[in-house]
């Protein structure tokens, strides 16, 4: 009797102790997956951008896609304070519409949360009086915008694993101008010359841009030199 109880006890402890390291690692999970926050490759309006229409609507695009579970956790705040409407397109772009027009010559920051953690604030000026419809159609202007973006990610589907970021060297795309820009980072304490620097860092930025799928003899590339 005494050794089938001391069976059941352990049996039982085993039991406990499973149960508690199911739930710590629920916690973990959790946790971790609490603190990744989104990473965004650009906006529009762009950030500090001046002469903004009163009649925008504000656009965030993430580097990767954000599935629906997650896109429930995304919530917006501003000041000067305006109502809004969120709304998801390409899993990756998230559009902000003011219920009402912007107050003109108005310096506003949007700040996005995610789980309620503020992760990404976006200021922009609005200019000094709001544009008539004739100057401006957004409803039209947001169907362009979704299908350049579409059809640029479909042609250049690299870009979702930019930017390329080390101790030597910095890699983005710059939209606007349509190009890689790839800013070295020279080291003015090292043995090598800054020539021989440039050459090794071309080289290792060029193999990473092939690595994710860029025909780097197509791809416009602007080489940039900084300092760290």
């Amino acid at each position: 009797m005494k050794d089938k109880s001391k069976f059941k006890n352990t049996m039982l402890l085993i039991g406990a102790l499973s149960f508690l390291v199911a739930i710590l690692w629920f916690v973990k999970t959790r946790e971790k997956e609490v603190t990744t926050l989104p990473e965004i490759l650009f906006t529009v309006p762009g950030e500090n951008e001046n002469a903004v229409d009163t009649q925008i609507s504000i656009k965030f695009v993430f580097k990767n896609k954000i599935n629906e579970n997650q896109q429930v956790f995304f919530s917006v705040a501003s000041e000067p304070s305006f109502g809004c409407n969120l709304e998801w397109s390409e899993s990756n772009v998230l559009k902000i519409t003011p219920k009402e027009s912007l107050s003109p010559q108005t310096r506003y920051k949007v700040k996005l949360k995610f789980r309620e953690k503020e992760f990404f604030v976006l200021s922009f000026t609005t200019r000094e009086k709001p544009t008539t419809p004739s100057e401006k159609k957004e409803e039209e202007n947001d169907i362009a915008f979704d299908e350049v973006f579409s059809s640029l990610y479909k042609e250049k589907p690299w870009l979702s694993a930019l930017p390329l970021k080390s101790k030597n060297y910095v890699v983005v795309y710059d939209f606007q101008k349509k190009e890689i820009r790839a800013r070295l980072i020279i080291d003015s304490l090292s043995s090598l010359s800054q020539e021989e620097q440039i050459s090794l860092i071309k080289n290792e930025v060029l193999q990473k841009l092939k690595k994710i799928g860029v025909d780097t003899e197509k791809e416009k590339i602007n080489w940039l030199l900084g300092l760290p």
